[in-house]
């Protein structure tokens, strides 16, 4: 009966973004100093690949970045989309379509994500090519970049990337 209840809450939680979810999760070398390092400036670059929407990619990227607004451990910090995405340097990486967490932060991620599909979906905070932390999930399908749910599904995602500090470490320590 007590493995019953948290699993009926999985489902719920599931329901309440449409169908969006986030099932993994990474922290490899993350550390929330290091997200603060990265943002020092107020800003965190952002590459958006891959568009499940009809929208432009252009407006499709300034949603995820309004999706990503306040999960920042510095909640000031904005996220901004990247006119040439790149393989260099601190930025979070996002893609709309099948992609690995090896692969995630290079150049040219794959994807694969159809208008309006339901899909798989990823997201790393990167430093060149290492994912520092990782999420991987599923997109429910949708028509626009302004569909409530992918601004519920983005701040999942956001907070996920960026927790204040390591979990993983935190196991380690016995914290």
């Amino acid at each position: 009966m007590h493995k019953v209840l948290p699993l009926a809450g999985l489902l719920v939680l599931g329901a309440c973004t449409g169908g969006s979810s986030i099932y993994y999760y990474d922290y490899g070398r993350y550390s929330g100093s290091t997200a603060q390092y990265a943002a020092r400036d107020g800003q965190m670059p952002l590459a958006v690949y891959g568009n499940p929407t009809g929208d432009t990619d252009a407006a499709f990227a300034a949603a995820v970045a309004r999706g990503l607004d306040g999960t920042h451990v510095d909640h000031t910090v904005r996220f901004v989309p990247m006119q040439a995405p790149n393989a260099t340097g601190y930025r979070v990486v996002t893609v709309f379509g099948s992609t690995k967490r090896e692969s995630i932060c290079t150049a040219n991620p794959a994807t694969g994500a159809a208008p309006g599909s339901n899909g798989p979906m990823a997201a790393a905070f990167c430093l060149d090519e290492e994912p520092l932390s990782f999420v991987q999930g599923q997109l429910a399908g949708m028509s626009s970049a302004s569909d409530p749910a992918l601004r519920t599904h983005l701040y999942a995602v956001g907070r996920g990337l960026f927790p204040l500090e390591n979990p993983k470490k935190r196991s380690e320590f016995g914290r």
